[in-house]
């Protein structure tokens, strides 16, 4: 008859406070209910949360003195090893029609230089400065250009950035990454 059977009436039938060990009894029963009903789906199936209210949004280039103004100048980074890929690089820069930023290899040396000459939110002219002359690239949004400077290929591209509720939908700054290795 078990544990409970030892001849004691339950808590329930005497009115009694039960045990510690008695309530260990049924916080272990309640456990195996609920986990078996979860586990066969009999407890039925939580209704699919309401959509929050704001969601993340695409932010918009927007070249204009209507985007909410960033600190002049582009910001950039140097090359660096993308994970789990050896031998590939990637840097990325903000940047606004009219500034340049430099591609540069992880000791700081500048490969080439990239001019955002005109564009918008769907795409994007670009002047690239390098030893091997100057080239005119035009990037469409969420799509790469090749381009060869300083030597070796690189992949251009002209990136989407979604932001969260109470960020700038609309930036004066484009997102640019360059890409380079097998």
């Amino acid at each position: 008859m078990g544990r409970r059977g030892a001849g004691r009436p339950s808590p329930e039938v005497s009115g009694r406070t039960p045990t510690y060990e008695e309530k260990g009894h049924v916080m272990r029963q309640l456990t195996v209910l609920v986990l078996g009903l979860l586990v066969c789906g009999c407890a039925g199936k939580p209704e699919a949360a309401a959509p929050a209210a704001a969601e993340s949004v695409r932010q918009q280039f927007v070249p204009a003195a209507s985007a909410p103004a960033s600190p002049p100048g582009a910001s950039f980074s140097r090359l660096e090893p993308v994970a789990d890929e050896p031998g590939a690089l990637w840097a990325q820069a903000w940047a606004g029609v009219g500034e340049k930023f430099p591609v540069q290899d992880h000791d700081g040396k500048t490969l080439f230089e990239v001019l955002v000459t005109d564009g918008g939110d769907e795409r994007l002219a670009v002047t690239i400065h390098s030893q091997d002359g100057g080239q005119k690239v035009v990037l469409q949004r969420d799509n790469g250009v090749s381009i060869q400077a300083a030597g070796a290929t690189y992949e251009l591209l002209y990136t989407s950035v979604y932001v969260g509720p109470g960020s700038a939908a609309a930036s004066n700054k484009a997102h640019l990454i360059v890409m380079t290795g097998p």
